[in-house]
């Protein structure tokens, strides 16, 4: 589906493949690891965000999910397409760490492609693209949050409650009035913050 939306609007693909081999270990650790010591070793040159976009796509999913989290961190918005492609990576880690990255480079451009990730088959994709559709504020994702609300995995409807908070769009309140009774206390919490977003509360 997200390979569909990307093909229609045209988002260009990097085509610079760059294979970085690594050793595992800890994985979300090492990932973190990697993506900081690319920060570290950084400079001014168009090369290093050259290079953090052949990694995305490595071989390794490893290597594409330390360059997708360092991209997020650099906040570089000509890495928004190439992150875009990398929402439908094989990879469920990558695809996650693709979709919080884009919430943290905050462009609307993402806001089509991670509505889609919304109904990635995996729940921590779907749980950070709620949270980056709460970054982007793009009214576009009122409907789709709103619907992510009834999602089967507690975090994820947490997230969308979270995200319909930051949103702040008024349509959002009857739908989560209802889940303010969800058996969970996570997405309670998150559904009663949100609320008093809306309210002008807070």
């Amino acid at each position: 589906m997200i390979l569909q939306w990307i093909n229609e609007m045209g988002v260009a693909r990097h085509a610079h493949p760059d294979f970085w081999t690594l050793q595992m270990f800890r994985k979300e650790d090492q990932i973190v690891a990697l993506g900081r010591s690319e920060i570290t070793g950084m400079n001014p040159e168009k090369g290093s965000l050259e290079t953090l976009l052949g990694r995305l796509q490595s071989d390794d999913p490893q290597a594409r999910a330390s360059a997708a989290w360092t991209l997020g961190t650099v906040k570089d918005r000509e890495a928004v397409d190439s992150l875009i492609w990398t929402l439908a990576d094989k990879d469920a880690k990558v695809r996650g760490l693709a979709a919080e990255a884009l919430g943290k480079i905050v462009d609307g451009r993402a806001a089509g492609p991670l509505v889609f990730a919304l109904k990635d088959r995996d729940p921590e994709v779907r749980s950070k693209a709620a949270l980056a559709l709460g970054a982007i504020h793009e009214s576009k994702a009122v409907d789709p949050l709103i619907a992510a609300l009834r999602d089967e995995v507690a975090a994820v409807r947490a997230n969308a409650a979270f995200a319909l908070g930051e949103l702040r769009d008024r349509r959002a309140v009857a739908a989560l009035t209802v889940i303010l009774r969800d058996s969970d206390p996570m997405v309670r919490h998150s559904t009663e913050e949100a609320i008093r977003k809306l309210r002008g509360q807070v």
